[in-house]
Parts: C-alpha cells; structure tokens; sequence
C-alpha cells in the first residue's frame, strides 16, 4: 500500500496499487479492519528489519554484527531463509528449530557469573546436548559462547496489511462465517451505507471517529432499524447490521448497546410462529400423490427431510454420495445415513453431522427415488422454488393448503422437521433421542417444533371429505409404493407414471 506512513514497501512496488474506488467501493483491496474479508494464506518472505525493537534488531541480524572477537567454527553457523509457513493465517515467526539453535553459537564467549542468573544457562545443566553450542577448542570453565533460540516474531497483518488488529479480534472476525454469510452481510452493511448517504451521512466517516462518534452511529443505526422494522423488513436484516459493524470496527463492539436495545425490542414484538407439524397421515397422502403424478423425487425428499428430522436446506444441498442406503451394505443395516455438508449448528456443534432414517416405508420411497442416482449428483437437481411450487401443488389437491381451523397458518416445508420430530416423540416416549435425531443443542429448542396436540388434531379438524380423501391415500399407499418400484424397475419415463396409474 504505498503512501502510507511508515510502509517499508512505498519505494519498492513496482506499480502504483488502488487502494479506494469509488465507483465500486466493494471492490477496494483494503479495507482497515475489515477482518469479516480477510483470508490470508502463504508465506512470509519479507525483511523484518524495520519492524524489529533493538534487543530483536540486535539478535535478528547476529550472524554479521554478532561475531566480533574470536569467530565459532564455520559449520556452527545457522542455515538463515528467513521464511516459515503461516501460523494461524495472520501470523508469521522466524524461528530456529531447537537443534539449530544449539548450533548457533556467535562470540565472544562470556563469562560464567554473567549467564548463570538465565533460565538459558539453567536449560543448558539440565539437557547435555545444549553443551553442542560450543566448540571443544573454546570451551572453558568459567566462559560460554551465546546461542539463539526465538529470533523473532512479527504481526503478519500489520506488516503487509498496515493495520494494527491483533489476534484475538481477528479470531473473532474470522471464525463461524462463511463465504455465502460474508457476502450476504456485506450487501446489508452497503444498503446501511446508501440510507446513510440519503442523509448526506459518509458512513466511514463515522467509523474514523469509532469511539467518540459511538453515540451519533448508534443514533442512525436506531433510525434505520424502525424504518426497517415499520416496512416489514425481516429482523435478520437488521441484527446483521450490527454484526457487521462490530465485525469491521471491534472497538465498537461493546458501544453499540442502544442498536442492541431496538434489536431486542423488536424481537418482543415481531409475532413468533412455528412450523404447523406435519402429521405422518398428510405425509403418505402427499407421497402416494407425488408418485401418482410421476415426481419420485419429490417424494423422496418429503420422506428424507421428515424421517431425518432434516433442515430443508440441508436436504436441498445434498448429492448421492451423502445418503447410504441399506444396499450398499448388502442390507446388513435397517437404515439409511445422510452426510450434511454444512449443518447450521457446525460451529457448535459436531462438525460433521448425520441424519438417520430407519422407517421402513420411508426407506422403500428413498430407494426408490436416489438408488439409481450417479453419486456426484444431486439429490434435488432443481431450484428450491421449484420443490416448493410443486409442494404447495400437492397441499392444494389435498385441500390442505390453508387449514380451516387457522387461516394464518398453512403447512410448508418446514413443517416436515416439525412432523418428523412429533411423530418421533410420540412413538418413542424418549426425548433424548429426538433431541439427537434433530441434532438440536438443547432441549428448549427441540420443544418448539415438537407438537404432540396440534399435530393430532390436524387430521381431526379437517372437514369430513378431506379427512376422507387423506385416508384413501394412505390406505393405498402400499399398493401405489408396489407400483411405483415396477415402473422403475422397467425403466419406465416418470411423465407416463400418471398414465400407468390412470389404467390401474
């Protein structure tokens, strides 16, 4: 970054580097302290001269100002590069190993009484190998030639990014976000940005003066979140705000309680509704549908996602080689294993989770739906929408796309989780094993998507003749499942299943 104060590199760069556009600010190279954008990775293969204190200066440079007096042998010199790998992505050291240093021997040797109070002399009596660093030709009772250890260490940040972060803040930057959650952050913090400047407010002016002007960006910061709250705007976009600002300025982390004080008020009043459980009746009705009209993948990710207590997205991003069925092992096992890639609770949590689906009809429609798939591809080959609109397709021939007893809540795919959860809790009276099916941190979580009473009175509070049509689906469901292995077996095109089922 040349023209900053102090850049060891401003005469060196071969060619001016932009450090502001204005055209596309999300473009700049730099931002200062921008952590939430950092990755850095290489090696360190820069001079650390002027960025050493005098005692480092002194032992970093040794090999040539150390060796006045009489010289060490020749082959007691250290081997120098002045390169290491990284440490932590933002930190890089020069060190020696412990081997080498006890070969790093410089001159002129000094007398007993002088190094005796070190903890080196100390570390020296208690491992004989430290007696390496020095000569047979030099040793002497009283005298003792020097070796070095550490030589030093740097700020890898602050060297080739000219900031002065430290550790701990970049840690806390840097860890639990992904590429796809920095992105979406990003484009929150910008449109926060553009409000501002409709008020002729420059937003990195306020950042500049962090902690003086603490009170005046927490006063727009207020603004923005009812202007948000008032045009129906979800809370998320709002806490991300925040976050994102802390993220970039961490000395305004613990200054921005009065943002936090709206964040938490609007929580108090913004509606909480949880996902209507499916109930295991709807889910065969909607399964026997689905492969009547010839979808087995729909139906295929209706009985993963609800007998794996899935996230649907976690569904949605799953491909073949993720899901074990009881074939691969020669049916050794009752049940099947889905790898999830990125579960929501990996920063908590296990990193590597998996669902286990061990119904045996539900196995049956998996099989049938993913067993011929290629393992590099997907499970669900098509856009989320595209699952929902048909979804929503199945919910309207049921008639159960708006539920009579409460027209402010309709099933969608989130109530699959939900459904497969109480289904779970009531068959096996023990909630541990939900808790761990649906991989939730506590129990408090896993309560508010079981729900023993709603669930069991959804079939009940439906009008008679839907009630009735649910009921046929599911006393035919074996006989349409029988029929839809058939089909598949003769490789029969999925668009003429409809046909086959319309002749019996």
């Amino acid at each position: 970054m040349p023209g900053l104060a102090g850049d060891a590199y401003a005469d060196l760069s071969g060619a001016p580097v932009a450090t502001r556009n204005d055209v596309a600010p999300v473009l700049e190279p730099y931002r200062s302290l921008d952590v939430s954008r950092l990755r850095l990775s290489g090696r360190g293969l820069w001079d650390p001269n002027p960025f050493l204190s005098d005692d480092l200066y002194m032992a970093h440079n040794e090999p040539s100002t150390l060796l006045h007096g009489v010289d060490p042998p020749g082959d007691f010199l250290p081997v120098w590069t002045r390169e290491t790998t990284d440490r932590k992505d933002f930190y890089h050291q020069i060190a020696v190993s412990r081997s080498k240093a006890t070969s790093n021997a410089s001159g002129p040797a000094l007398p007993r009484a002088f190094v005796e109070p070190t903890s080196a002399f100390a570390s020296m009596l208690a491992d004989a190998k430290s007696r390496a660093c020095m000569s047979r030709e030099q040793r002497a009772t009283d005298h003792y030639l020097v070796c070095f250890k550490a030589i030093a260490q740097g700020d890898h940040l602050g060297v080739e990014i000219a900031t002065c972060a430290h550790g701990r803040l970049l840690e806390e930057g840097l860890a639990g976000s992904d590429d796809k959650d920095i992105v979406a952050r990003e484009k929150l913090l910008a449109d926060f940005a553009l409000w501002l400047s409709g008020l002729d407010v420059g937003f990195d002016r306020l950042l500049v003066d962090s902690l003086s002007g603490a009170h005046l960006l927490n006063k727009y910061l207020v603004q923005y979140g009812r202007r948000l709250f008032e045009a129906g705007w979800p809370y998320s976009h709002y806490s991300e705000v925040i976050n994102a600002i802390a993220a970039q300025e961490p000395l305004l982390r613990r200054s921005l309680q009065p943002a936090w004080d709206l964040a938490f008020a609007w929580m108090r009043e913004e509606p909480h509704t949880n996902h209507v459980a499916m109930p295991w009746q709807l889910l065969l009705a909607a399964i026997a549908t689905a492969l009547i009209w010839g979808w087995p993948r729909v139906a295929g990710i209706l009985a993963l996602t609800w007998g794996g207590v899935l996230r649907i997205g976690e569904a949605l991003a799953a491909k073949r080689a993720d899901l074990l069925l009881p074939a691969h092992v020669s049916d050794t096992c009752d049940y099947a294993l889905l790898s999830v890639g990125e579960p929501k609770t990996r920063y908590k949590a296990a990193r590597h989770q998996a669902a286990k689906i061990d119904q045996p009809d539900l196995l049956k429609v998996i099989s049938l739906a993913f067993g011929n798939l290629g393992f590099s591809q997907k499970l669900w080959p098509q856009s989320s929408s595209t699952l929902r609109s048909r979804f929503n397709m199945l919910m309207q021939r049921l008639e159960t796309s708006e539920l009579p007893f409460d027209r402010s809540r309709k099933i969608d795919l989130g109530s699959l989780r939900a459904g497969g959860a109480t289904w779970l809790l009531m068959v096996s009276e023990d909630a541990e094993l939900v808790r761990r099916r649906g991989r939730w941190l506590n129990h408090r979580t896993m309560e508010i998507y079981v729900q023993e009473v709603s669930s069991l009175q959804f079939v009940h509070r439906l009008p008679f003749h839907v009630q009735e049509k649910l009921f046929t689906l599911v006393r035919s469901f074996q006989d349409v499942l029988s029929k839809a292995e058939q089909l598949v077996l003769i490789r029969t095109p999925s668009v003429a299943w409809y046909a086959q089922y319309s002749v019996g």
